[in-house]
């Protein structure tokens, strides 16, 4: 599984990462920076080669979707239509693209909503309807991430807790908050989140067409 998710590492760095943190105790300080190993081209899996090329390949196209459609890949996605039946190389896809659901195909779908690439050998149809679900889901990784990215801005050290003080005008965001803070103050170590009217010094996030303020006290 180590040596997979070093092959797995040029297109699907996520999962790779994933895999090799959670595998190896002893490691470097990620899958990136590991060497191949030397191939035995006596015991080269033609087949598998040619499935994981073919995986790269929607996964290349289901960002280009995403891309042309201005949908960030930290916003998930409901489904993804592709040409491959076999599960584990499913997971794959759902990881590298967001989506909830890799569903087997045997030709592009035409619906409304639902944006499909092919590169002549593989396509990839991905339902870019975006849930109200889906969305706040959306929004929550990029609090998060926003959050994490203020903390290293304010110059918090490692493990260190703080206290997030936010501003918003947005109703969405506030539910959203409360509706997730126990784990947000988990990623992010925080101690607990304070909503105010103003703030002098906060850093601005954006969440789609939505902003939030906020500023980290250590």
């Amino acid at each position: 599984m180590v040596e997979i998710s070093k092959l797995l590492a040029p297109f699907a760095p996520f999962l790779a990462e994933s895999a090799y943190q959670t595998l190896v105790s002893s490691k470097k300080e990620s899958v990136h920076l590991e060497d191949f190993s030397v191939v035995d081209e006596s015991k080269l899996d033609e087949e598998l080669l040619t499935d994981m090329d073919n995986i790269r390949k929607i996964c290349s196209l289901g960002l280009n979707i995403r891309d042309e459609n201005r949908i960030k890949v930290r916003q998930p996605l409901a489904q993804a239509f592709i040409p491959v039946e076999d599960s584990e190389l499913q997971e794959i896809v759902k990881g590298e693209l967001n989506v909830k659901e890799a569903i087997y195909s045997k030709e592009a779908k035409e619906v409304d909503g639902f944006k499909s690439q092919s590169d002549g050998t593989v396509f990839v149809t991905l339902d870019t309807n975006i849930s109200d679900e889906l969305k706040a889901e959306g929004f929550l990784n990029e609090l998060t991430r926003g959050l994490q990215v203020a903390r290293k801005e304010s110059g918090c050290q490692v493990g260190q807790d703080i206290t997030v003080k936010y501003q918003t005008e947005s109703k969405e965001i506030e539910e959203l908050i409360s509706s997730h803070l126990e784990e947000l103050e988990k990623v992010v170590l925080a101690k607990s989140f304070e909503k105010v009217a103003t703030l002098e010094n906060g850093i601005k996030l954006k969440l789609a067409e939505v902003e939030v303020f906020v500023e980290i006290i250590k």
